[in-house]
């Protein structure tokens, strides 16, 4: 996450890439809110800091995460890092999951993230 306050719970990495120059993985983390915000505003604050990043969204929709609604944003930073970050709200808490890959790689793993993301319980 581009938010600086995240606590990073579990990140996987592809046991193949570990070696390699780039590296795949899957991240899962919690961010405590100063204040009570709808997940419009905290939406808009990650697109802020994605497009600061100067990264290329290619997709940013609405959808659901464990029941709770959220947000599904894909961006590539540079020519050699392909994201989906998805995050969810409940409580004063923002939960956020991401995917990288190299660009060429990315749909090799990203039904794994879709995986994990569908098995997911927000408790």
């Amino acid at each position: 996450s581009p938010q600086s306050n995240l606590d990073v719970i579990v990140a996987f990495l592809h046991p193949e890439m570990q070696n390699a120059s780039f590296v795949s993985r899957i991240g899962f983390g919690v961010q405590q809110l100063a204040q009570n915000v709808s997940l419009d505003q905290f939406t808009s604050s990650q697109m802020r800091a994605i497009n600061s990043a100067n990264a290329t969204v290619s997709d940013s929709k609405d959808t659901t995460v464990d029941g709770n609604p959220g947000h599904n944003a894909v961006f590539t930073l540079g020519n050699t890092t392909k994201v989906m970050q998805i995050w969810t709200l409940k409580g004063n808490k923002a939960y956020i999951m991401s995917y990288q890959a190299s660009p060429n790689e990315y749909p090799t793993n990203l039904p794994t993230f879709q995986s994990i993301l569908d098995s997911l319980t927000i408790k």
